[in-house]
């Protein structure tokens, strides 16, 4: 027969207390150390624990931090940040002199209303390419006309090693025969 006043211990793991048995069935549905599904992610987490899960729980909602007023899951997060539309970015046209920074979602009206100057920024570009295109070509030309000095200087070595030479004259070949 078992003693219903008897102390034992509360059955979840990492509870210390130790309880009567008419009290156990009392604290068990309030222990903190029993597990619950997570209302985001149904993993089985212990309400002590909860806090704790929701901070790295990958399907909890979170606001993003751009404060775009996005919501999305923990999982989700990186690639929206990708693209928030608060996001800092450079001009697309940084690299041919543009120094506009600003938020991605301000950069089509900066695109519209600079366009003047964008425009400028590549015909400059295009301006100082083909120049470089224009030296190239010339320095291109120049090492050809070389080469084919070369190719020209070869072709006549080559041409007078290949000659027979002249058999050498002896005494014979000048006594001519009548």
């Amino acid at each position: 027969k078992v003693c219903p006043f008897a102390i034992v211990p509360c059955s979840f793991s990492g509870c210390t207390e130790k309880i009567t048995r008419p009290k156990l069935k009392e604290h068990e549905p309030t222990c903190e150390y029993r597990s619950e599904a997570c209302k985001h992610c149904n993993e089985q987490v212990q309400i002590a624990k909860t806090e704790e899960h929701l901070a790295i729980c990958p399907e909890f909602i979170v606001e993003c931090p751009r404060s775009c007023d996005v919501e999305v899951r923990r999982k989700d997060l990186q690639n929206h940040e990708a693209s928030c539309p608060n996001k800092e970015a450079n001009c697309r046209l940084k690299e041919f002199g543009c120094t506009f920074t600003g938020r991605l979602r301000d950069m089509e009206g900066h695109s519209k209303e600079n366009y003047k100057e964008h425009e400028q920024l590549l015909r400059t570009v295009i301006g100082q390419l083909q120049k470089e295109v224009s030296a190239a070509k010339s320095t291109l030309e120049k090492e050809e006309v070389k080469i084919q000095k070369k190719v020209s200087s070869a072709k006549l070595k080559t041409a007078d090693q290949k000659k027979e030479p002249e058999p050498p004259k002896t005494a014979r070949n000048t006594h001519q025969k009548k």
